[in-house]
């Protein structure tokens, strides 16, 4: 009888540490899968912040708060672009974009303006009915913004 008594909880023993180490074994593949998930995406995000990195610097190569090849401080590029932002919504006000675009009848507001140095600007443009973009070529006299030159632009239909 104590033979017997000491084989069951020796099998009952056995049966709880094979439960044990298959749930363990279980626990860490479960755990490994979600490590090597874990670097997988690490790897995508790191590409994915290159990738963005990359576009970011191109992006900024035309602009000319991010150029470092200009020789403008931060200061006073952000001060130009805000003067060359203003004259032109000065212009746009009052009906200017007429002069240096042609424009259809009806009134144009100026969306978007990105300058790219301190020679050029582009600026997005819409009314009711049409859209567009312009290539302004920007006129110094004096260190004042004298006007402005449309290389190129384009109006379509919305």
């Amino acid at each position: 009888m104590k033979f017997k008594i000491l084989l069951y909880s020796f099998v009952f023993v056995l049966l709880l540490l094979f439960y044990q180490l298959y749930n363990t074994n279980k626990i860490l593949n479960h755990q490994e899968t979600k490590i090597q998930n874990f670097n997988f995406n690490q790897g995508v995000l790191k590409d994915s912040i290159n990738i963005l990195n990359n576009f970011n610097n191109n992006f900024n190569y035309f602009s000319i708060e991010g150029n470092k090849k200009i020789d403008l401080g931060f200061s006073e590029s952000k001060r130009l672009k805000n003067k060359i932002e203003e004259k032109l919504f000065e212009m746009n006000v009052s009906g200017g974009l007429d002069h240096f675009i042609k424009l259809p009848k009806g009134k144009f507001l100026i969306e978007n303006v990105h300058v790219i140095n301190k020679n050029w600007v582009l600026i997005g443009f819409r009314s009711n009915k049409y859209w567009g973009e312009s290539f302004l070529e920007v006129k110094f006299k004096k260190n004042e913004i004298h006007g402005f030159t449309s290389l190129k632009s384009f109006v379509n239909p919305l």
